[in-house]
């Protein structure tokens, strides 16, 4: 049985930030977001959850639990 992340695109993106070391925070963007900053790039990424702070806070413990 694999990690289910609520977020499609995290789902398919958490390994490589994992593997990477990429820091990553709970944000605001479009209501609840996980933020992913990628330094090599001087970028980040929003992982987007509108309204839904419960499904944004377990991702982000899935997360922190992993790193």
């Amino acid at each position: 049985m694999g990690i289910k992340i609520n977020n499609s695109v995290l789902q398919k993106d958490f390994q490589k930030i994992i593997n990477s070391g990429y820091n990553f925070e709970k944000g605001n963007v479009s209501g609840f977001s996980i933020e992913v900053f990628e330094p090599e790039t001087e970028s980040f990424s929003s992982y987007i959850y509108y309204e839904d702070e419960k499904k944004r806070d377990k991702d982000y413990e899935i997360l922190c639990g992993l790193k």
